[in-house]
């Protein structure tokens, strides 16, 4: 179940104070204009900044604005997390938790949305034109004789290890026992 907000609250109360004056239209009348006034002499001081904002307030107004700011730059936080952060840096840098708590999404959304690496293995044999290119290409694969088998292997095209002698063993005949 969830809690009622605080607006919900405040306006329950007010009806409660309103319908227990009973059937005087004067105090009920009284009531409400009482309950109203106080509402807005809230609303009016937290504006003014006499009196502080709840947290719970102060909080969701803050993220609004930096929903507001990050919606206006069309800064894509993902693709570009420090421009963003500069755009929504000045309206959360008197709450570090709540800044802590959007550089922790953002880092949570890179990991979700990055791909996965490829891993790539390519099999040549030395002295060949093949050989040669990706030898220039990759000169940590080294020296190779001419016939060696090589397995070269990449992690998103970075080069990641070679191994010699890996090619695929080649079939006898079946022995006639």
């Amino acid at each position: 179940q969830t809690q009622p907000s605080r607006g919900q609250r405040r306006s329950a109360l007010l009806s409660q104070a309103i319908s227990s004056q009973g059937s005087n239209p004067y105090a009920r009348l009284g009531a409400a204009f009482g309950g109203l006034i106080g509402m807005g002499g809230r609303a009016a001081g937290e504006g003014l900044g006499i009196l502080q904002e709840p947290e719970q307030v102060r909080r969701s107004r803050l993220i609004t604005e930096a929903q507001q700011a990050a919606a206006e730059s069309g800064i894509d936080p993902v693709a570009e997390p420090d421009r963003f952060l500069e755009v929504i840096d000045p309206i959360v840098e008197n709450d570090p938790l709540l800044k802590s708590g959007i550089r922790s999404q953002i880092i949570r959304l890179q990991r979700e949305l990055a791909p996965e690496p490829v891993e790539t293995e390519i099999r040549f044999v030395g002295g060949t034109p093949r050989a040669k290119a990706l030898q220039q290409r990759y000169p940590e694969v080294g020296q190779v004789e001419d016939g060696q088998e090589i397995t070269l292997t990449l992690l998103d095209g970075d080069f990641r290890g070679v191994r010699a002698g890996d090619a695929p063993e080649k079939e006898t005949a079946p022995s006639r026992i």
